[in-house]
């Protein structure tokens, strides 16, 4: 479990929960690849995120304690979490947390839990959304350089496309440390 704005207050904490979620889903994925080269089984997680009201702090006895948090919200992120598998996703975000962050969320079917009268509305990341964001930088990198190394750039878009957003922020900037030198333009082909 991870908790964010405590035991200090986090800016935004809804939205670095996502992004934290996200950086561990991409290395998940790179993890899984490299199992697959040793011939070992991929691993699958699960991640539910929430907002709300907790009880948090060292709690247990003298022998054992921890840092830890209790309460409804929390709950309800642990449901969020093992209904991960039910909705075929890799992270479900509760409605709390999704009313506070600006990113693209796709609704997701109700999700009936354990302890609630009610299912519970539910979201996950909008990879198809993600995908077109990451589409339009492309874009507008292309038009930026026009005239420069853009074939070093397009090698960056299909890595893009396939989620591989690491490898792919590595070639474009790779790219854009080349186009700060004017020595390493590409010759423009002469018209004649």
């Amino acid at each position: 479990m991870a908790i964010f704005n405590a035991p200090l207050d986090l800016l935004d904490h809804p939205k670095i929960a996502i992004d934290c979620s996200l950086d561990i889903i991409r290395n998940m994925k790179s993890l899984n690849i490299e199992l697959q080269k040793e011939d070992l089984p991929p691993v699958a997680i699960g991640i539910g995120i929430n907002t709300g009201i907790a009880v948090i702090g060292n709690m247990g006895s003298e022998s054992r304690f921890d840092y830890t948090a209790i309460g409804d919200a929390v709950n309800t992120a642990a449901r969020l979490e093992s209904g991960t598998k039910e909705a075929g996703v890799d992270m479900l975000i509760g409605y709390n947390t999704a009313i506070k962050t600006d990113y693209k969320l796709e609704l997701l079917e109700p999700l009936k839990v354990k302890g609630k009268d009610k299912p519970l509305e539910v979201y996950t990341w909008d990879l198809e959304a993600d995908k077109q964001e990451a589409m339009k930088d492309v874009n507008r990198l292309r038009k930026t350089f026009a005239n420069h190394d853009l074939d070093e750039l397009a090698l960056a878009k299909p890595g893009l496309l396939q989620g591989k957003v690491n490898k792919a922020s590595n070639r474009v900037m790779d790219t854009l440390e080349k186009l700060s030198d004017p020595n390493q333009f590409n010759e423009k082909p002469s018209n004649n």
